[in-house]
């Protein structure tokens, strides 16, 4: 059976749903990211994604037909064959993250460290400036690795989106500045509730990650949602799917860190893939379409 995510347009390749799709369904965008299937779903939606008329919930959207099942391993194997079809822009892009991150975490710090060494040669005492150099530059510096982190995770999910839409990825769609403000901040904001939860006893974020981590994802697709209302959407449409989502993000988040630990390829390949899975996942649970490829 296929997957919700997969596209209307059988006579278009790998855009939306490769060569069937949904066997020659058009896709009609309405309104927004609105959009009507004349098959045998009778799926309307109107307004934006994130709205459900009344009556809707998952599995049986508004139209009186089921939906499609999610299949949480077909959208783990889609996330690869997705990625794999353009690497290249993703693995150069994480490369160059990389390099910066090292940069922003270690020139400081190295710098510093090479400072005092010379200071302590020359008799100087430098334990003094521990407090008042040494902590507040770890601080500083902290602070920048992890808005780094948001900034980048958004570079992710917006290049994943293009992908999911089945465009052609560049190197530039991971490296987009201003216009990514938003997901950054949802990014910000889920990370630090997760932690938090972290903190409080280790369970606790471990459950916030899996009811809210389709936020950002969220945020990237949709840029003008507000924030809470992509926490509050992002939590209901895991409910509705807790089963699949769950299995879903355990076995992605596994597989990525295993590929983590293949030399230089497995790093850089790792995070794109996930993204990707999780910007499918998502609109999949929204009854969005999405490329498929065979």
């Amino acid at each position: 059976m296929s997957n919700p995510y997969q596209s209307f347009s059988g006579d278009r390749g790998n855009q939306f749903g490769g060569a069937g799709g949904y066997g020659g369904y058009d896709y009609h965008d309405t309104a927004g990211y609105g959009y009507q299937q004349p098959g045998n779903y009778g799926y309307q939606q109107s307004s934006s994604y994130g709205e459900r008329q009344p009556g809707a919930w998952a599995g049986n959207p508004p139209g009186g037909a089921p939906a499609q099942p999610i299949d949480a391993m077909d959208i783990v194997g889609q996330s690869f064959k997705g990625y794999l079809k353009q690497p290249v822009p993703g693995m150069l892009a994480m490369l160059v993250h990389f390099i910066i991150t090292f940069a922003l975490l270690l020139v400081p710090s190295t710098a510093v460290g090479g400072i005092f060494a010379v200071m302590e040669e020359n008799g100087t005492d430098i334990e003094p400036l521990v407090p008042t150099v040494g902590i507040p530059l770890m601080v500083v510096m902290g602070l920048v690795a992890f808005a780094y982190l948001f900034w980048l995770m958004a570079n992710l999910f917006n290049g994943s989106r293009k992908i999911a839409d089945g465009e052609q990825v560049t190197f530039r769609d991971y490296f987009r500045f201003a216009q990514l403000s938003g997901c950054a901040g949802v990014y910000a904001c889920f990370f630090t509730l997760v932690m938090l939860g972290s903190i409080a006893g280790g369970f606790p974020g471990l459950i916030l990650f899996a009811l809210l981590w389709p936020a950002p994802v969220i945020k990237a697709d949709n840029p003008d949602k507000p924030l809470m209302d992509c926490f509050r959407e992002a939590l209901n449409l895991v409910m509705e799917n807790l089963g699949q989502s769950l299995l879903f993000i355990l076995v992605c988040s596994l597989i990525a860190s295993l590929l983590v630990f293949i030399p230089i390829v497995g790093f850089l390949a790792a995070y794109p893939i996930w993204a990707l899975g999780m910007v499918l996942f998502t609109r999949a649970m929204q009854r969005r379409p999405a490329a498929r490829w065979e």
